[in-house]
């Protein structure tokens, strides 16, 4: 066995990659197709992936993008490390 076969990395997992379509589900249609497509063109949304015109949204980094914007208690804040 050759030494580059030993170096090789393991395959990355596969990266679960959301819809427009999914994004509006997941936020259980609270939140308007046409208000993600605004943020994404303002860039004020989640971090996208555009392929063509194909647009997707890697799941971690959704959820990145909605732990950056939740709002704590004063309580839950004091019982965070």
């Amino acid at each position: 066995m050759s030494s580059n076969a030993l170096r090789q990395e393991a395959p990355a997992p596969k990266e679960e990659l959301l819809t427009v379509d999914d994004l509006f589900e997941r936020y259980r249609g609270l939140v308007p197709k046409r208000t993600i497509d605004y943020w994404r063109y303002t860039k004020k949304g989640p971090p996208f992936i555009k392929i063509g015109r194909r647009v997707l949204y890697p799941l971690a980094g959704v959820i990145a993008w909605e732990r950056k914007r939740m709002i704590h208690s004063d309580l839950v804040n004091k019982l965070l490390p």
